[in-house]
């Protein structure tokens, strides 16, 4: 009985009661190269070793392995041994549809890994995935006595040192870095050692996925946004770095969301605002690519993010965005770094509490809601650029016209005609600095006047918002009224004015 409780201590399992050891194989999987299913038990650590020293791992002949789990648990310390190897021989963890993982295995779950020689940081990244029909549940390590027994202090003390030993192994490989955060963040240990038994805590909603970095299989993301989904986006894109949150504050998404361009990867929506939380102000661009590409070759929406949440010094994806050019269509891709997996940023179109068993239908309905709104927000030409004067921060069409637009020599109608830009056109400004608009000779004071009020500084969204409670009634009027001029260039190099009346985003 004494030997017994010795290795209850020594192992730190968390599960109770023996079994025959994990098995551990090659399969013949889509998901996978190797499957571990069962018990995890003392020596299958050395199993697994074996296996992958027999497949060439160690010279350097397995790249982009991924290890399927089935387990419903076991010892810890042999799931720390395995999820220590994982890391570092990049080995990623998935969880097939249906699968179960419990315990100590979700640990060793949370630690699969994705190796590149150039990545971020030291190269390994964290890269787990799960189908969303699977179960993957955490709990706090169990200590049972044995019935009847008796145990003495050497003994006692000999088990507690070992449990403590393994409790900082699970720290450490807990503080691991991957990209911005740690592989097991602190807040999941927290809700994890709050339970006990068969009280897990289950991965059963967006929110809980995108919080702690945890891609989804099983499901298309939506390929269409529309103002409700861009700001759960922008909202789940920023508070997922910094803890799970169920749900956020009412706010109203049509007055927060505004439509920048319209590009062959879809419309660019900026998110302005406070998400009806004053201290949680923020701002993004967001673009979605239906037919995206990850770096694994899957094909599934993609979403490009980038921006800021000031109140808690949050950046979004690729930085704050401070510059309204990152939204110009022509550009190349502006990624989000939130994941390695490829997905989790189009998932954040949901809202957080969506559980992993409706995304599939929460994400079809989003689709048709947004293809709705699309077709009532694009028209010829978007507004956008009206929103302040100096708006011209990234090429703009000729729209408005019927078939072509003069190109002249100075701002207004009286300047001499250098050539005819035709409808659809593309132009890129010439400006620099905070005034990129010019008027005509006998343009309104009160054109110069608001204009020179909502002149940003420095340009960009946060710029873009303050202009949003200005006199845009005056400032569209003044552009209806041919009052504002750009000086751009053509695709075909000619340059001179045009009226900002006939270009949009």
């Amino acid at each position: 009985m004494r030997w017994g409780f010795l290795v209850w201590c020594s192992l730190f399992v968390v599960l109770p009661g023996f079994g025959q050891a994990a098995t551990i194989a090659p399969v013949d999987s889509d998901v996978c190269q190797v499957r571990l299913s069962g018990q995890i038990l003392k020596g299958d650590a050395d199993v697994l070793r074996d296996l992958y020293l027999a497949k060439g791992l160690f010279e350097g002949g397995v790249h982009g392995e991924a290890l399927c789990l089935e387990s419903p648990g076991g010892a810890l310390a042999e799931a720390l041994k395995m999820g220590r190897f994982l890391h570092d021989y990049g080995i990623r963890t998935r969880l097939e549809a249906g699968a179960s993982c419990l315990s100590a295995c979700a640990v060793l779950f949370m630690l699969g890994t994705q190796y590149e020689d150039h990545g971020a940081g030291d190269g390994h990244n964290a890269d787990r995935r799960m189908h969303v029909t699977a179960r993957l549940g955490f709990h706090r390590p169990e200590l049972r006595l044995p019935e009847g027994g008796s145990v003495d202090n050497a003994q006692l003390e000999r088990a507690y040192d070992l449990a403590i030993q393994t409790a900082l192994e699970y720290i450490r490989l807990a503080n691991l870095s991957s990209l911005r955060e740690t592989y097991i963040p602190s807040d999941l240990i927290e809700v994890m050692m709050e339970r006990y038994g068969e009280d897990y805590f289950y991965i059963d909603t967006v929110g809980k996925a995108g919080r702690w970095n945890i891609g989804l299989d099983g499901v298309m993301p939506p390929r269409v946004m529309d103002a409700v989904s861009a700001v759960n986006a922008c909202n789940n894109l920023a508070v997922w770095q910094l803890r799970y949150q169920e749900s956020y504050s009412a706010y109203e998404p049509e007055g927060q969301v505004e439509t920048l361009t319209d590009g062959p990867l879809g419309l660019v929506l900026a998110v302005m605002g406070d998400m009806g939380q004053m201290d949680l102000h923020h701002a993004c661009l967001l673009r979605l690519h239906p037919d995206g590409e990850d770096d694994y070759g899957r094909v599934g929406p993609q979403l490009d993010a980038c921006g800021f949440m000031d109140g808690e010094a949050v950046t979004i994806g690729a930085g704050r965005c401070e510059d309204l050019s990152a939204a110009d269509p022509t550009k190349d891709r502006w990624e989000t770094k939130l994941t390695t997996g490829g997905r989790i940023g189009a998932i954040a179109l949901l809202p957080p509490d969506t559980t992993l068993s409706d995304a599939e239908g929460a994400s079809r309905a989003i689709e048709a809601r947004a293809l709705d709104w699309q077709n009532r927000v694009r028209e010829p030409g978007l507004v956008s650029l009206r929103l302040r004067c100096s708006g011209l921060d990234m090429p703009a069409r000729v729209r408005g016209v019927s078939e072509f637009t003069n190109l002249r020599a100075s701002p207004g109608f009286d300047g001499e005609v250098i050539a005819e830009v035709p409808l659809g056109a593309r132009v890129m400004s010439l400006a620099t600095g905070f005034q990129r608009w010019e008027m005509p000779q006998g343009a309104s004071d009160r054109c110069r006047q608001v204009c020179d009020w909502m002149r940003p500084g420095p340009d960009g969204i946060k710029a873009l918002n303050s202009a949003l409670g200005g006199d845009f009634e005056t400032v569209d009027q003044c552009f209806e009224d041919n009052q504002i001029w750009y000086h751009v260039e053509t695709a075909s190099g000619q340059r001179g004015y045009l009226s900002g009346k006939y270009l949009r985003y």
